[in-house]
């Protein structure tokens, strides 16, 4: 995590996740946030680019809202922030057996699309 954050902070256009002074992360999953405007494309459209660079990524949480057991609870509120999470977060690659050189060639990547955009 510590290596993700290091070498995508500078990224403009990607929000880290926050940890609080209070609370510590365990980083099951590294995600980041998407700005289309900042970064230059969207988040989908980074997923399908380090897909066709052969790096896995997922998408966010669907919202709870969203969700076809909840959908006819809430299916008259809007909940922008969740859908805006949802839209916009990306989660990279995790595992124990990433290695160092794993998580730079994802970073990498990351920084190729952004400077090509």
């Amino acid at each position: 995590a510590q290596l993700y954050n290091s070498l995508l902070q500078k990224i403009r256009g990607l929000t880290m996740q926050p940890e609080m002074h209070w609370a510590r992360s365990v980083y099951w999953m590294h995600s980041v946030l998407v700005d289309e405007d900042k970064f230059g494309c969207s988040r989908d459209e980074l997923m399908a680019r380090l897909k066709a660079k052969g790096i896995d990524s997922r998408p966010f949480f669907y919202p709870m809202h969203q969700l076809p057991t909840y959908a006819k609870g809430y299916s008259d509120r809007e909940f922008p922030i969740a859908t805006m999470l949802s839209r916009s977060g990306i989660n990279l690659p995790s595992s124990a057996k990433l290695s160092e050189g794993d998580i730079r060639r994802v970073c990498q990547a990351i920084a190729d699309i952004a400077a090509n955009r």
